[in-house]
């Protein structure tokens, strides 16, 4: 959280305080719990005490109005400080490392933003192409909002809109649930959505930088994840994915799409973890529940030698299963290699959908 706060009467500066987790995060299974949790943090006055930010506060002018961009690091505040065309003007700094405290030297946006009056409370669509701000400048009375077009040099990081719909798997009805985003590689929280339990629609924006995985979580379904590569970065987009929610009930299969193997081999790779670690949780909330876990291929390579990739890959899985807790007997291991495939392998989009590990619920 970024604030700006004038010391009793005197010069503003900005400051930055964190949420505390005092109480242990639970994967929320609705927007409710979401909402119960932050209500009891805010409650808890769980946020650090505020520090001021670094080289961005002076000591004799004024730094108000903070707004971080959607990339985490572009923050955008108003000062009269040394270098202004008149009054208060929009600066611009970026985080340099993540402390939070290290920030580079502030920049002036420049004329064709800042004008000889007071400007303040800078914001930006997703885009980041879109500027918002309060202009006395031959305003219509008093202040007045301006909308500003802004050059490419004066714009923060791209990021990645990416907006979509959940639905009942099985009714395809829209769902109202929440939907996570984490980095794959650490399995840290990177962003929560709520979709619209009339529509199902939800948006979230995310940085580039991360691999990312993202599930939706709703009251008696399965959360079904996926995951978008956003480590290299490139221009702002727009993304598209729908969701399916799948009914906890016996007979539904649910793919595990985020786990992942060397070519060839049947070796977890790290980034595998917080996807298994999901359906260990959903096996000790349903201690009663019995799962086929089978491994699937494409159809590149002998039969032979796919059956067994298949096998030796949802043994993996079932391996890590038990060595956290799920009893052995509660889970039926199977390779089904490329006999029950899922599209064409005719294309790279069919073979990609075609290798997968699932399970389904036999007994609950």
């Amino acid at each position: 959280m970024y604030f700006s706060d004038d010391n009793n009467g005197g010069l503003s500066d900005i400051y930055v305080s964190h949420l505390i987790l005092k109480d242990k995060w639970a994967k929320p299974k609705s927007a409710k719990d979401v909402g119960k949790f932050i209500s009891k943090s805010l409650k808890n006055n769980t946020w650090t005490e505020p520090e001021k930010i670094g080289n961005l506060n002076t000591k004799e002018f004024d730094e108000t109005a903070p707004f971080l961009a959607a990339d985490g690091y572009t923050l955008y505040y108003s000062s009269n400080r040394i270098g202004t065309l008149g009054s208060n003007d929009i600066w611009m700094s970026k985080r340099l490392d993540s402390t939070w405290k290290k920030w580079s030297e502030p920049i002036n946006l420049g004329a064709g933003i800042n004008t000889a009056d007071w400007d303040c409370y800078y914001t930006l669509d997703a885009r980041g192409e879109q500027a918002y701000m309060v202009s006395w400048k031959n305003s219509l009375g008093a202040a007045d909002i301006v909308k500003i077009k802004l050059l490419k040099e004066v714009r923060p990081n791209p990021v990645v809109l990416i907006s979509g719909k959940v639905y009942n798997a099985k009714t395809k009805e829209p769902i109202g649930a929440n939907i996570e985003y984490e980095n794959l590689m650490d399995g840290k929280n990177a962003g929560i959505a709520t979709s619209n339990p009339l529509t199902g629609e939800y948006k979230i924006v995310l940085p580039y930088g991360v691999n990312y995985g993202f599930m939706a979580f709703a009251e008696k379904h399965i959360a079904i994840s996926d995951n978008i590569d956003l480590s290299t970065i490139s221009d702002y987009k727009e993304i598209t994915r729908d969701l399916y929610l799948v009914p906890l009930e016996v007979g539904s299969t649910i793919r595990l799409n985020n786990i992942f193997f060397d070519f060839g081999k049947a070796t977890l790779r790290p980034e595998s973890f917080p996807e298994i670690d999901r359906l260990i949780v959903y096996m000790h909330q349903n201690p009663n529940m019995e799962i086929e876990l089978s491994g699937h291929t494409d159809n590149v390579g002998s039969k032979e030698i796919n059956l067994k990739l298949s096998d030796e890959r949802a043994k993996a899985v079932t391996t890590y299963l038990v060595a956290n807790g799920v009893k052995e007997s509660r889970i039926k291991t199977i390779g089904y290699g490329e006999t029950k495939a899922l599209d064409s392998n005719e294309t790279e989009e069919g073979k990609q959908l075609n290798r997968r590990v699932e399970f389904t619920i036999l007994k609950n």
